[in-house]
């Protein structure tokens, strides 16, 4: 059989693949209940006959508290069974229910939240009620909210979506949920970017192009990331070089007032300086309104920007923050328009500067003073809009900091709940273990409690620092359009008093210390925008440590799991072998001839325990047996049937290799293997020799030399310079442990090397289990890389901002120092005016040094840009890439569990055939022990004619014999049917063309799904349902739909189904490590898969199900369309057909609906003999009617 172990991995990197790449699926609905954990098994299902029966059943099908309850109990004595069924199970099953409640508590919306609460709160008699349909109303209100919620967040296509939604019923509602939304938002999305292609520059139109032309995740990024950046490209070539023009143009106008103001201090120095001094003072409030306005634009941006994380830091610790996040992004956008403001505001101040200089010594330009007085008023308007915009980044700041202090309590909450789990601990520290679970679950809490208060923490200092910055950038946008407007003034001044000297010098003056005084508020805020980049890359590191340490805790619990499950020991290897040093030992000991049955027994049981979980089909079958069964059962287990079944589990792997191996002489050794005796058979196992053997292992590992790492290199190297026997461990483990070497050497590389995102997942991976490692190198490292350089680029946007308001600056004080000059050359003070001139020279430089900073910055911003991009193909590259090596490693690995899947079968068959020889000798008088050792003869009878046949199976297929009807039950219930040429999955018929390329790769890679999410399907409310079947395949076309292919899904789309919530949806940070279902212990045994109603119409009942055998699978139709089939392994040995009824039939037998039995070959007729002849012969004793075999006492029995 496949190693359990193995299956595990294959669940594994399934599943991280899917959730690592997915993410949130939407909005967590919860579920009806699950089966009730202390109820007695149904009666669908072949009753249990005994106590212990009862238990085990309890043990396959409960939660995570009675399961472990239950092994108890079966390894115990038969007091300890009693007492369980008596009171234990009730307590556990307490226990489950609380776990179950608590779970619709976590992932449930508000209403049902409260509803849980009140539940959970009240007496235990009324959790099986809540968890039956008390969920449902509270679920239905809150699916209403939501879907209202949507729809205000929505565009069109979504508004329309959900308001017809909100209109029909709650399944269209569910169905808007799941699936309507998503569609409606996509095409919204691509009305945006068409939108955006039409109005938007070259930079914006050619990145609208690439999203149009590429997936939904490349059109979420243009819209959400990917625009701004391409707008800021656009505006960046306008900006620098209005910029540059306006530079130019203040140069030659200072350089000619300069002159200007030589010449009229000799003529009139009295009138120059008045006329000056108003000059200056214009000047002044000029580049105050132009310096103040795109300092308030750029801190506007910060603080934008700021805001946004707030809400993002905010809703690492609890959502609550959304709404701030949105409105920081409408903020960031108003702070773009107010930078195109402000600039056109420094332009025109800039005019009027340069007119009323004129005008100071020239009265004929007066009117051209009055002009740029007037459109400098008109620019002041800009520049209040942008401190609107600075107003509305405060507000967003403000909700993020409300959500963050939200979520400090939120926090304060998981600490008490962490506290509530220690002192749990405290009171239960007399049951060991569970104390230590306590333990650990209480430092869990704390330990999330401690990560979400922080992340609030610094979430709520964040937005607080966005406040603030958000105030300043508001403040100083008022007080630019304030100087704007005094330029204006100043301008009108210098027009109304023109040739006037003595108001010139008055203003000039006036206007040097209001220049001075406009330098230090820019340079102030210059500072402050540093500060706010500061604070914001700390806080971006504090939010990414969080989410870091919480993954690294996630993975490290994965690990631990992990290595619960895995075996180093092959699938192939012995089954002997597989067992650990304590069974043997308690087998060797029970073994022994002198050896008390009271100890016989004992450890017996626990060896059985022991086989159940980690022994191949066969053994867990005679595991299930003793278990169940007698004392006399379990001796006989330890002394027969456990060799029995090991000998048959041993021989079912070598079958395999017969049937799967290659080259041609493996599979030829391996029959010969099985034609000779068992020693035989554990020769093969051990050694799988045949002819060239040897040349073709050599072969195999210059293969895997090829591209191989150094480890791997020096394992393959050494085993070459070996023996044989060295080669074929290499080929079979040494080179799996050698590649997990090289790949922990290549993510440690990562960690040393990559940005930050790239270090925090290389962290991860080395902390969790192999397949973690794997999925980094293979698809995780990629997209890490393209986080890291889209946040190196938003630094690289946001340093150029920083840079602008430096310069920003040092323009002021460069101004302010030519004002100064210009003033003190009006008094006549030639030292003082140099003085002013050399720092304005020193300003200049610094203004033109940090404007190169921020074209350097530009320029680092785009490469970013371009580089994540061209990480993002490779992500999007490599998890095609995994995707593809995940459907090859599937389909191989479904070859080999269909074996295992078979054996299966054959074994619940094996133990069938063991209960009759039991039943029959105990109903003859023999003794218990007498009626054990009939059944392990009937067993071993059975395997005998189990080898035959499949020995002429293999003779049948070698001599190209047609497929045969075949029956495959998979390790989670899922079976596989195969009949007159056609494929049947769960009862499904499934059409030639599938994803995955076969029927039993999709019935594989579907029953692995089936177990990663069992504790995510509520069964109970699949039962009973005609269309549950394609309602879990449905489901997993839902997550695989590569795996099924367009005609399946089309398929499954053409038939209609209901809609049921039947799957919980988990978000937030858990659902990067989703549970895996059955593998971490929510749900012990997934529900027999045969025991859900086949698709009849409603005609035929379900006790009728429920007689069959369970390991005979779903029903498929019958030949004629009228009916369904059952039959066990051997299809013409063993069957059920029931026909629907042909009132117009002129066979009397066939107007009712009846039954056709066939048990050893044979046609049984009403009497439960095989009848004489043929069914035509006889058809009234061969149609059984429905209602007379519904009465029989078994399925083959009157």
């Amino acid at each position: 059989m496949v190693e359990s172990a193995a299956r595990y991995r294959i669940v594994l990197v399934l599943g991280l693949v899917v959730v690592l790449i997915a993410g949130l699926l939407g909005t967590p609905p919860t579920a009806r209940a699950e089966p009730d954990p202390g109820a007695e098994p149904s009666m669908a299902d072949d009753p249990p006959t005994s106590d212990r029966g009862r238990v085990l059943e309890l043990w396959r099908s409960g939660g995570p508290a009675m399961r472990a309850a239950a092994e108890d109990a079966l390894v115990g004595s038969d007091e300890a069974v009693r007492e369980f069924l008596a009171t234990g199970r009730q307590v556990a099953a307490e226990h489950d229910y609380r776990i179950k409640v608590a779970r619709l508590l976590a992932t449930g919306g508000r209403g049902v939240k409260d509803a849980a609460q009140q539940a959970l709160n009240g007496p235990v008699e009324e959790l099986p009620a809540f968890l039956e349909s008390g969920w449902q109303g509270p679920w239905e209100h809150d699916l209403r909210v939501h879907v209202a919620q949507i729809m205000a967040a929505g565009g069109r296509g979504v508004r329309e979506a959900a308001q017809q939604a909100l209109d029909g019923t709650v399944e269209d509602l569910w169905e808007f949920v799941r699936s309507g939304q998503h569609q409606a938002r996509e095409h919204d999305d691509r009305v945006r970017v068409a939108q955006l292609l039409a109005s938007g520059g070259p930079e914006v139109q050619k990145a609208a192009q690439v999203a149009l032309d590429g997936t939904v995740e490349d059109l979420r990024y243009f819209l959400e990331t990917g625009q701004h950046v391409a707008r800021e490209r656009d505006a960046e070539t306008t900006t620098v070089a209005g910029l540059a023009a306006v530079a130019r143009e203040a140069g030659k106008r200072a350089a000619a007032e300069t002159e200007a103001a030589k010449q009229a201090t000799e003529k009139a120095l009295h009138a120059a300086r008045l006329a000056k001094e108003a000059a200056q003072r214009a000047a002044a409030e000029t580049a105050a309104a132009k310096d103040n306005a795109t300092q308030a634009a750029a801190a506007a941006g910060r603080a934008a920007n700021a805001a946004e994380r707030a809400a993002q830091a905010a809703q690492e610790a609890i959502g609550a923050a959304n709404a701030a996040n949105a409105a920081a992004r409408v903020a960031a956008n108003a702070a773009a328009r107010a930078s195109t403001a402000a600039s056109l505001a420094s332009q025109a101040a800039a005019r009027a500067y340069g007119a009323a200089s004129a005008a100071a010594n020239d009265a004929s330009q007066a009117a051209a003073a009055r002009q740029a007085a007037v459109d400098a008023g008109n620019v002041a308007a800009s520049a209040r809009q942008a401190a609107q915009a600075a107003k509305a980044v405060g507000e967003a700041a403000r909700a993020a900091g409300d959500a963050a202090r939200a979520a400090i309590n939120a926090g304060s909450n998981a600490a008490a709940a962490g506290q509530a789990a220690h002192e749990a601990s405290g009171h239960s520290a007399a049951a060991g273990a569970q104390a230590d679970r306590a333990r650990a679950a209480a430092a869990r809490a704390k330990s999330a409690a401690a990560r979400a208060t922080r992340a609030a923490n610094a979430a709520d200092a964040l937005a607080r620092a966005a406040g603030r910055a958000a105030n300043e950038a508001h403040a100083a946008a008022n007080r630019a359009a304030d100087h704007a407007e005094a330029a204006a003034r100043a301008a009108d001044e210098a027009a109304k008093h023109a040739g006037d000297a003595e108001r010139a010098a008055e203003a000039a003056a006036a206007h040097a210390a209001a220049a001075k005084t406009a330098a230090q508020e820019a340079t102030a805020a210059a500072n402050q925008a540093r500060e706010v980049e500061q604070a914001a890359r700390q806080a971006e590191a504090e939010r990414l440590a969080t989410q870091t340490e919480q993954a690294v805790q996630a993975a490290r619990d994965l690990r631990a799991e992990y290595d619960k499950h895995k075996s180093d020991i092959a699938w192939d290897t012995e089954e002997a072998v597989r067992r650990d040093e304590e069974a043997k030992r308690l087998l060797a000991e029970a073994r022994q001839p002198d050896t008390p049955t009271e100890t016989v027994v004992s450890n017996g049981r626990r060896v059985a325990m022991h086989v159940l979980t980690t022994g191949g089909p066969w053994s867990q079958a005679a595991a299930e047996t003793a278990l169940a069964g007698t004392e006399a059962q379990v001796v006989e287990f330890v002394k027969v049937d456990l060799a029995l079944a090991t000998e048959q589990d041993d021989r079912s792997r070598v079958a395999h290799v017969a049937a799967t191996g290659t080259p041609e002489a493996l599979r030829q050794a391996a029959e010969a293997a099985l034609s000779g005796s068992y020693e035989q058979v554990l020769e093969f196992l051990r050694n799988q020799n045949y002819e060239g053997r040897k040349h073709d292992d050599r072969i195999a590992i210059a293969r895997i030399l090829e591209g191989a790492g150094p480890a791997v290199r020096d394992a393959a190297n050494a085993a070459l310079d070996g023996t044989p026997a060295d080669q074929r461990e290499f080929l079979r483990t040494g080179q799996y442990a050698a590649r997990e070497h090289d790949e922990r050497i290549a993510v440690a590389q990562a960690l040393s090397s990559g940005g930050p995102e790239v270090k925090a997942a290389a962290e991860i991976a080395l902390e969790g289990p192999p397949e973690l490692m794997r999925e980094f190198l293979t698809v995780g490292k990629a997209r890490a890389e393209q986080r890291d350089q889209a946040t190196a680029s938003h630094v690289a946007t946001v340093q150029r901002y920083v840079a602008q308001a430096a310069q920003s600056a040092a323009e002021a004080n460069k101004n302010a120092a030519i004002a100064a000059e210009q003033a003190a050359i009006a008094r006549r003070a030639a030292d003082e005016a140099a003085a002013h001139a050399a720092r304005a020279r020193q300003s200049a430089n610094e203004a033109q040094g940090y404007a190169d900073q921020a074209r350097t910055s530009a320029r680092q911003a785009q490469e970013y840009a371009n580089e994540a991009a061209e990480s993002a193909r490779r992500a999007r590259s490599a998890a095609a890439a995994a995707r593809q090596d995940a459907r090859r490693a599937a389909n191989s690995a479904a070859q080999a569990e269909s074996s295992a899947a078979s054996a299966r079968v054959f074994a619940a068959q094996a133990a069938g055939y063991a209960a009759q020889a039991r039943a029959s000798a105990e109903a003859a008088g023999r003794d218990a022990a007498a009626a054990a050792q009939a059944a392990s003869e009937a067993v071993a009878h059975y395997l005998r004619l189990h080898r035959e046949e499949e020995a002429q199976r293999r003779r049948d297929a070698a001599n190209g014999a047609g497929p045969q009807d075949r029956l495959t039950q998979f390790d989670n219930s899922t079976f596989l049917t195969y009949s007159d040429g056609n494929c049947y999955l769960n009862g499904i018929l499934l059409p030639a063309k599938l994803g995955t390329g076969s029927c039993v790769g999709l019935a594989h890679d579907f029953d692995i799904w089936l177990g990663w999410d069992a504790g995510n399907i509520n069964w109970d409310m699949l039962r009973g349902r005609e269309d549950a079947a394609e309602q879990l395949l449905k489901e997993y076309c839902r997550d695989r739909p590569e795996a099924c292919g367009p005609e399946l899904r089309k398929q499954l789309a053409n038939a209609n189904l209901a809609i049921v919530p039947f799957r919980y949806y988990e978000g937030g940070l858990g659902s990067i490590f989703r549970s895996f279902g059955r593998a971490l212990g929510f749900i012990s045994k997934i529900p027999g898969l045969r025991s859900l109603a086949p698709k009849t119409g409603g005609w035929l009942p379900q006790k009728a199900i429920g007689k069959l055998p369970e390991h005979w699978g779903p029903g498929i139709p019958n030949k004629k369309g009228v009916g369904f089939r059952w039959f066990g392994p051997n299809s013409s040995s063993q069957g059920v057909r029931i026909d629907k009824a042909v009132p117009g039939s002129s066979n009397p037998s066939q107007q009712v609906n009846h039954v056709i039995v066939r048990d050893g070959g044979k046609v049984i007729g009403r009497d439960g003999k095989p009848i004489r002849g043929r069914i035509e012969d006889d058809p009234v004793n061969a149609h059984i009617p429905l209602s007379e075999w519904l009465k029989w006492s078994k399925w083959n029995t009157p």
